[in-house]
């Protein structure tokens, strides 16, 4: 039988088993795994938000190409009622994957409604769909929604779909120019919001006036007349948005063109009063009666204001601001304060009118809601004039001319709609602005 071997007797090490980490082993993988989280959550956050960018732009793009087929069947685009039933598109397409919880996440560009594709100057350039919610806006730049990031997706009527920021828009505005044979005259121009200012008529044997943009971004209306003729027979005009395709609306004096909401129509002043005119089949309806003058439509198309002269013989040229209904009916006086009221317009909303008035003793800026209550000065510029006030597209700003004291240089500003923040976008100089719009382009 073998022996158990024996150690020797003698003192023995005890080893001892560590089980855990120390405080600072500790704290120093807390903070590696608090630096890794904090480099790829970020990471794990712009790749869901690519991947809910990339269906979104996927959705819009079926979205497109079936209402652009359909356009083409009926050789026209269609209205905004029941679009997005009749398209037969699965429901999940109508979801934008950023707020899934919408049944529509898109909104349709209702102002392109009726027009055939050939008829649209610049489809490349033209929104027909974009992230945002119709219900909650009464004009589409209003329903916009910039969910991917500072962006939103839109779909254009080329039927290309791309990631974009703010669409392009622009100030449109008549400028006095002085031709070679000593006769003023008035050319309409376009200050981008980059800074380009661009001549869109130059035509020195006519002066082009009141300039307006149709809501899809196509056309410009205007008032024209020749200066050397002593009677300066204005007319209406309409070009596209660049400046060509010229074409004369009326064969009478008529001044003051306003776009309808959704483009079809044009009001306009006459001797007899304001008129409506159907664009594409030319009739018109007198609605008011002489002295009526600076139609201005509301956002959903119901109601025009306008200004109507209390004496047509008043050198002071006062007036009151009306409000009536897109037929003529109801007419109502908003102010009964005669004055020197002008320039009107309504905010994208829909909810207040905004208009010139010399009321504080030089022109400056009011606005007032629909009732003619909670009048509000947005100007305060002493002696200085202001003109043509105009809302941008989304109603975030507004711009007027700014006439300085006692000479002829004008400039162009913006304001806030409550009257802050006043910015300067053409310095006042040596020229003449009679009037301005705001559009897409």
């Amino acid at each position: 039988m073998e022996s158990i071997p024996k150690f020797p007797a003698g003192p023995y090490i005890r080893l001892s088993r560590r089980v855990g980490f120390n405080l600072v082993e500790l704290l120093v993988v807390i903070a590696i795994i608090t630096i890794l989280t904090a480099i790829i959550i970020p990471v794990i956050n712009r790749a869901r938000a690519t991947t809910r960018q990339t269906v979104c732009v996927s959705n819009q793009r079926q979205i497109v190409q079936a209402i652009l087929m359909r356009a083409q069947d009926e050789n026209r685009l269609p209205a905004a009622t029941d679009l997005w039933s009749e398209l037969d598109l699965p429901p999940k397409l109508y979801k934008c994957p950023t707020h899934p919880q919408l049944a529509h996440g898109y909104i349709y560009n209702n102002s392109l409604a009726g027009k055939g594709l050939g008829n649209i100057p610049a489809p490349q350039r033209t929104p027909l769909t974009a992230d945002g919610q119709e219900q909650n806006a009464l004009s589409f730049y209003m329903g916009l929604e910039y969910r991917h990031g500072d962006k939103l997706v839109a779909g254009f009527v080329d039927g290309h779909v791309t990631v974009c920021g703010n669409f392009p828009h622009a100030i449109y505005y008549s400028l006095i120019k002085v031709a070679h044979m000593g006769d003023s005259y008035y050319d309409i121009y376009r200050l981008a919001t980059d800074g380009e200012d661009t001549n869109l008529t130059n035509t020195p044997d006519i002066t082009e006036m009141n300039p307006d943009i149709c809501p899809d971004g196509g056309s410009i209306a205007f008032y024209w007349a020749k200066p050397a003729e002593s009677s300066r027979q204005l007319q209406i005009g309409m070009m596209d948005i660049d400046g060509k395709n010229r074409r004369n609306l009326t064969t009478v004096l008529s001044f003051d063109p306003a776009f309808s909401p959704d483009g079809s129509q044009i009001a306009f002043g006459t001797r007899e009063g304001i008129r409506v005119m159907d664009i594409n089949y030319g009739n018109q309806t007198l609605l008011t009666g002489r002295g009526a003058n600076s139609p201005a439509w509301s956002p959903d198309g119901r109601m025009i204001a306008y200004t109507l002269y209390i004496d047509l013989l008043d050198t002071r040229e006062r007036s009151d601001i009306y409000l009536m209904n897109a037929d003529g009916s109801k007419q109502r006086n908003l102010t009964n304060n005669p004055s020197l009221l002008k320039g009107l317009t309504f905010s994208p909303d829909g909810r207040t009118i905004v208009f010139i008035s010399d009321r504080a003793g030089s022109q400056q800026l009011f606005s007032m809601n629909l009732k003619g209550e909670q009048l509000q000065q947005l100007t305060h510029l002493d002696s200085h004039s202001v003109d043509s006030p105009r809302f941008s597209p989304d109603g975030e700003q507004i711009a007027f001319v700014f006439q300085a004291e006692g000479s002829a240089q004008h400039g162009i500003y913006t304001i806030n709609p409550d009257g802050s923040n006043m910015k300067c976008l053409k310095e006042p100089g040596d020229h003449m602005i009679h009037s301005l719009a705001w559009g897409i382009y």
